[in-house]
């Protein structure tokens, strides 16, 4: 659908970093990207704080804007 809209999208897996968050900006980073969309899983305040959320983190430490999808 996002194709037939002229939206382009690439798609790759990557396994280059000590944590998720960290591959994900690295990725984004090396391919300047301007936006990261990222989705979340919609834990709560104490689920995050003990288990820690990969788009918390990349929302946090990114060097572009994040969107961020529930």
């Amino acid at each position: 659908m996002a194709e037939r809209e002229g939206v382009r999208i690439k798609k790759e897996v990557v396994q280059v970093s000590d944590t998720v968050g960290k591959a994900i900006i690295d990725y984004a980073k090396t391919n300047k990207f301007d936006v990261i969309i990222i989705g979340t899983t919609g834990m709560g305040r104490v689920q995050r704080m003990f288990l820690g959320s990969v788009a918390n983190y990349v929302i946090h430490n990114a060097h572009c804007s994040v969107f961020a999808v529930r």
